[in-house]
Parts: structure tokens; sequence; C-alpha cells
């Protein structure tokens, strides 16, 4: 390994300086998925320079330690293939032999790689034990379809299907996702020929709801994807016939919108609307969490509270707080915000209550989180959402600043007091 790099340059500093934990997530990201240019890759080194722990977090993701290729066969896998057939205690040993080689390297460089994250140091792993009794399985593809009738079909990652609402419009549903296809002859279409005396048509409504232990993703009729975490919520027409395409959500979705420029897309929550042209964007508005969350990705959006417009550009966040009713922008790494539409959980300065919240929803299980002592410890990291609860508990608990129990069918997080 490189010693660490010093330099007196006054140029340099100044860059330091301004080098903050948003920046330094962004080209961790760019450097490890081999997207960074060379200004970016500068910026990177100075960091790097700055301490033996830096230095090895960078040696890991550029392929200079000599950890880099277990760490690869462990992290860079085809899911599907790998979550089948690897049994849990074998991939058990194989992280405590790589947690042991990287135990002596840096507590930075596993925090920030995403094989475990948090904490000052990372304590005696030897010393570790399981922390759930039950295995905890994660979430799975599933929703259920409500159709202008009443009637509800489920959807799993079951056999093809292919169904038909009242005004003709297909609804195509596939191992993991639903299209609606509006026909030729559906009678919205026809209705721009009618006379314009007679009474409009009114669209039929469609509710597609995914709950605790789901996700799902949909594709509209205009073509806007929509993919739905869980305990969410989306209320849509079969097809869109005003000047106006209008969603209600309740939950998280991300949408990317298909780029109409005569018909604005609107997504409404209970407190706030979304309107967009052709947009990529997070929506975060569960009834239990503290804030409303929207993420800006691509294009531009205008956040609508109380009528008053925000207007977001990528890389921005409007974020509502709901007990001070105020509305805040912030710079922000945007993709991990939408890290879980690709099966990955992504937190960033993120307090042990609002992780546990989101755990909570994905593996349907009830999560107390209400030691006080929690809301100080933050984390940052990613991992994917195949994990086991039992596999994210063990990480977590490598640090043994956190302490899981489980307690008649719930989990119980609480502050290690032993440490201080």
């Amino acid at each position: 390994m490189l010693p660490p790099r010093k330099t007196a340059d006054t140029t340099l500093t100044r860059e330091r300086k301004m080098l903050n934990e948003t920046e330094l997530y962004r080209l961790l990201s760019a450097c490890k998925e081999k997207t960074i240019d060379p200004s970016d890759r500068l910026k990177l080194e100075m960091w790097a320079g700055e301490s033996e722990e830096n230095r090895a977090l960078l040696d890991l993701l550029t392929g200079n330690s000599q950890d880099a290729e277990q760490l690869r066969m462990l992290y860079s896998y085809d899911r599907d293939r790998v979550w089948r057939n690897v049994r849990r205690e074998a991939l058990r040993n194989r992280r405590r032999r790589i947690f042991r080689a990287l135990v002596r390297t840096s507590a930075a460089a596993v925090l920030l790689l995403g094989l475990i994250w948090g904490g000052e140091r990372i304590y005696d792993f030897y010393q570790h034990r399981d922390t759930l009794a039950s295995l905890i399985p994660p979430g799975r593809t599933k929703a259920v379809l409500e159709l202008s009738s009443g009637m509800k079909v489920a959807l799993t990652d079951g056999p093809e299907q292919l169904l038909t609402e009242a005004d003709r419009t297909e609804i195509h549903v596939d191992a993991e996702s639903t299209t609606f296809q509006a026909s030729e002859a559906s009678p919205e279409r026809n209705s721009r020929t009618r006379n314009k005396t007679s009474e409009p048509v009114r669209p039929l409504i469609n509710r597609l709801t995914v709950p605790r232990g789901g996700e799902y993703q949909i594709e509209l009729s205009d073509g806007t994807r929509v993919w739905l975490n869980a305990e969410s919520e989306i209320t849509f027409p079969t097809r869109f016939t005003d000047s106006l395409r209008e969603v209600r959500l309740r939950g998280e979705a991300y949408f990317e919108v298909r780029a109409d420029a005569a018909h604005p897309f609107i997504v409404h929550t209970d407190l706030l609307s979304v309107r967009v042209l052709g947009t990529s964007f997070n929506l975060t508005t569960y009834d239990d969490d503290p804030t409303v969350e929207t993420t800006l990705i691509s294009g531009s959006l205008k956040v609508i509270r109380d009528q008053v417009e925000t207007l977001l550009r990528p890389g921005m966040q409007a974020r509502l707080d709901k007990a001070s009713n105020t509305m805040t922008t912030h710079e922000v790494y945007a993709e991990s915000y939408a890290a879980w539409a690709h099966r990955m959980f992504s937190f960033f300065n993120e307090p042990i209550p609002s992780i546990c919240r989101k755990l909570a929803r994905w593996y349907d299980v009830e999560i107390d989180a209400s030691d006080p002592a929690l809301k100080d410890i933050l984390y940052s990291g990613m991992i994917e959402r195949a994990e086991t609860l039992n596999d994210i508990a063990e990480l977590f608990s490598v640090t043994n600043e956190l302490i899981f129990r489980e307690r008649e069918g719930r989990i119980i997080v609480e502050k290690n007091r032993q440490v201080r």
C-alpha cells in the first residue's frame, strides 16, 4: 500500500476544503463505477492524500489493494443466481475472512465500500454472534391491482396475465411489472371525434397497492414508468385524456416521466404536489416519516405547497418538515435516493430510527428503535436489498455500537452502552 501523500500547495488545500461529504460520496461512486473524469479523479487523489484511511479506501476502489479481488468476488455478482445457490453459512464465513483482512486496513474503507457502515471504529469481530433467532427473508415483487369495477387482482412473480378494463385498455402483467396499453378502439380515444356538446367520458381509475415486504413496477398508458416501494399506493387513470396527467401517491415511488410538453405530469400527495414534464425523480411521503422528500435526478420539476412553487434542478432535494410546516432545499447525491428502485439500500449520514423504518417496511417486521440514543448515531453506505435482515443486523453489529434483539416477534434495536 502506498504511503499517504502530502503537499503544501495552497491550491490543493482549498480544493480539500471544498470537498464536502455529498461531493465525496459522488466522487467515490463515480470511481467505483469507472465513470469518473480526470478533474474529479484529481480531487479524489488530493482527498486520498489526507490520511492513510482515505488512501486505503481509494486503493480498494481502484484495485490497488490485496483485498480488492475478494471484495469484487463478494459484491459484484449475479444476484439472482448467487442468492439462490449460496448457502447462508458459507456466505457468512466468507465475510468473516474479508472483514478480518479489512479491520487492519481502516474503518472508513469498510464503511464507504458498503460492507458495513457507521461508527468511528470497528471493534473485535471475533466476539460477534448472531443477533436474531428467526431467519427474516427480504421482500419480493408483489402488489394488488384494483380495477375500476372494484375487482382486485393479486400481482406476484407468477405467470404472465392479460387483463382488460371496461374501456378496453389492455393490462399486461409479467413477473415483475404491469403495463397499461390503451386500445385504439377505447371510448376515451374516440371521444376526441365526438360532438363538443357530448358529455365528456370520465376516465376509469385504477389503484395499485404494494404491501409491506413488497415492491412493484408499473408502466402507465403514456409510457411513464413508476417503481413503488414497500407500503405504497398509487391511484391513476387507465389512460390520460385531459390536458394534465395526474396521479396520487402514498408512500414512496421513483418516477421516469415520459416527456410531453403539452400535458404536464402531476403527482399529488396529502401535503404537496409535484409538477413535471419529462423528468426522473424520487418522492417519499410516508405517514410515519417526519419529512416529505422530493429528490430530482434529471430534468426539472416544481414542488407546489400552499400555492407556493419551489423549482428544483438536478441534484436538489425539497424537504418538507411536517412538524414546522417549512420547506427547505438541499444539494444531495440524488442517485442514492433512488437506489432502492435498483434493489439497493443507500444510507448517507442517516440516523438509525430512519434506517429502521425502511428496514421494517421492506422486511415486513416490527422494529422498535425508540431508544433516544439512536438518533445521534449516523450511518452511511449501500447494501443489496436481497440480503436477509439477519445479515444486515450482523453487519451493523460489527461496529459494536448497536444491539439487535428479537422479542415476541419484534426486533429491538438499542445503543450498546458498554461502548463509550
